[in-house]
């Protein structure tokens, strides 16, 4: 993604965001994002729930690219993402509701895990590529309407070359915060949505702001509203918060 050379908003954008994928026969049948965070000294990937990556194996993308005896592979981890489920008591009945997962996942890292995010090739053949980021936060940060938002997701796996797996990307960089729903911070696209086919692959990306803040992760986009639906990420600080005790 050579466009972000030069352009640290867009730049912080693509760094946030890590892949996560399922594969077939060393193909990729599913493919979703994920965020890093450091809560309380401990390590975490955090995304979201549907698209069944709860309870269930995925591959989170370690280094987009990396020489092995001259070729370029793509390296990954797997790991088993941990859900949530929740219910309400029903005061009239005193009963309590079906069981429903709620759409956030998440899992606990080796403290030493890295990932490399590949940006291009120079014209001497050597592989530019960053780290990705790993936000260390409280998980307490409140979207502003003043500020501006973006996301980063692959959406379209387009091959393999050699052990290289080639994408399509989807950058959003304009977009502005509206209001709270519930469970879900609601985000405006400066454009038309179109086509739910363009965004598959950003669920669970970080909706992140202009300071670098992951404020919420992509759930689900709205073509009537030209909405992006984030998961409040604040409303899950007690679940982690757990998983720090150890």
């Amino acid at each position: 993604m050579k466009e972000i050379i030069g352009d640290s908003w867009k730049k912080n954008i693509v760094l946030a965001s890590i892949p996560l994928w399922k594969y077939c026969n060393e193909i990729p049948i599913a493919n979703a994002s994920g965020c890093l965070i450091k809560y309380k000294g401990k390590l975490f990937i955090i995304s979201i729930a549907h698209s069944s990556i709860a309870e269930s194996t995925w591959n989170v993308g370690a280094n987009d690219l990396e020489e092995k005896n001259g070729e370029l592979w793509t390296t990954h981890q797997p790991v088993n993402m941990q859900s949530l489920s929740q219910f309400k008591l029903v005061p009239e009945t005193n009963n309590f509701t079906e069981t429903t997962i709620v759409d956030f996942t998440y899992r606990k890292l080796p403290e030493d895990f890295k990932s490399t995010h590949f940006i291009g090739i120079t014209n001497q053949n050597e592989i530019i590529q960053s780290n990705r980021t790993v936000f260390e936060t409280d998980l307490d940060f409140e979207p502003s309407i003043s500020d501006k938002y973006g996301f980063y997701g692959k959406i379209k796996f387009k091959g393999v070359i050699g052990r290289h797996m080639n994408f399509e990307h989807r950058l959003e960089s304009n977009l502005k915060y509206l209001r709270t729903e519930g469970e879900f911070l609601v985000f405006e696209l400066p454009h038309k949505y179109g086509s739910h086919s363009k965004y598959i692959g950003c669920s669970g990306a970080p909706i992140i702001n202009t300071n670098n803040n992951v404020v919420a992760l992509v759930s689900f986009g709205l073509r009537s509203t030209n909405c992006i639906y984030g998961i409040d990420i604040r409303k899950y600080k007690a679940v982690l918060e757990i998983e720090t005790l150890d």
